[in-house]
């Protein structure tokens, strides 16, 4: 079997069709092989430096993609990546000055509000100092050693980082006592305190005595729970963890309707439980929101890398004036 190596003019064409093709689903009904290769992201987890300036993300650049079985066929394709770069890395707020900082993935990234500071999880909840440019890797402090720790967040002041643990156990092996749920814990992992049990996805709400979880609220002082949405009864889908917009009064998280919807959108609600509202109908994978209230996010939904998808934008909170911030660079071949 040969390869077809485009050419410059029809390389330029392809790059405009995929650039068309962002605001277009990528599942397609094309007579396509039984079997599938998902890519994953070149970029996720975008969040911007309390400072407005700087971008941080995790990256993996994509090198080239070989259509096996044809265009119309991307989860039957071979993605190739190169690793050598693999990490997070840094970025001015238009994409350029794109640096790899660091050699390896931040999961779950999270700034402190002062910017001096970056939690993330690898399983473990762990914190590293940033001075403006670069992060003090001799200078990590774990805050958990369970290896089921996820999803760290800062609280408003900084005081606080709230996260869960999914050491669930089973029917013969119940979980350890505090484990399984949210946790908060100050920045040096003392004074820890079990909150709820079997919740996850945590994320503060307009202050320190207010911690959401999915789409549901604790009150830390009465230590009383209300559930924001009943997602089952509405057949709603909800990926990942949430976020409180803070000027805006709302909960933005990505969702899809169960038998009526083939990717992620993005959806806000009120805290009380109204005003449902989609604002990007496209796919979206990870997201978060700029200090002057945009939003950060990454267009994807494991089904196909182009031009657009798979990349960081960046938009208002209504979804209106989307901006293109990183590209991806990379050739096509078709067998």
């Amino acid at each position: 079997m040969k390869y077809l190596v485009l050419n410059k003019v029809t390389f330029y064409t392809l790059l405009l069709v995929l650039a068309v093709s962002c605001n277009k689903d990528p599942i397609n009904n094309y007579d396509c092989p039984n079997f599938y290769n998902y890519p994953y992201s070149p970029y996720s987890y975008p969040i911007m430096h309390p400072s407005g300036e700087l971008i941080g993300f995790n990256h993996t650049p994509i090198q080239e993609i070989i259509y096996n079985y044809g265009y119309e066929c991307p989860l039957q394709a071979t993605y190739i990546y190169d690793d050598s770069k693999a990490g997070f890395w840094l970025a001015d707020t238009d994409g350029n000055n794109m640096r790899r900082v660091l050699s390896y993935y931040l999961y779950n990234p999270s700034w402190s509000p002062d910017g001096k500071s970056i939690v993330f999880s690898n399983g473990n909840i762990s914190t590293m100092p940033f001075d403006g440019e670069k992060f003090d890797t001799t200078s990590i402090i774990q805050l958990s050693n369970t290896g089921h720790d996820f999803y760290p967040c800062w609280s408003r002041d900084g005081n606080y980082i709230a996260y869960d643990n999914t050491e669930c156990g089973s029917v013969t092996n119940p979980p350890p006592e505090n484990g399984c749920g949210i946790l908060i814990t100050d920045p040096n992992g003392y004074e820890k305190e079990f909150i709820i049990e079997r919740r996850r996805f945590p994320y503060w709400g307009p202050s320190n005595d207010t911690l959401f979880y999915g789409l549901f609220y604790y009150d830390l002082v009465n230590k009383i729970e209300t559930i924001i949405l009943n997602t089952d009864s509405i057949n709603l889908w909800v990926k990942g963890r949430p976020l409180y917009h803070p000027t805006k009064n709302r909960i933005y998280f990505t969702a899809k309707y169960i038998y009526t919807q083939d990717h992620f959108s993005l959806y806000s609600i009120d805290p009380l439980g109204k005003d449902i509202k989609i604002i990007l109908d496209n796919p979206i994978d990870s997201f978060s929101f700029t200090q002057d209230g945009k939003i950060l996010y990454v267009p994807f939904d494991n089904s196909k890398i182009d031009d657009c998808l798979g990349t960081i934008w960046i938009m208002n909170d209504d979804g209106s004036n989307k901006k293109q911030i990183t590209t991806n660079s990379f050739t096509y071949s078709i067998n």
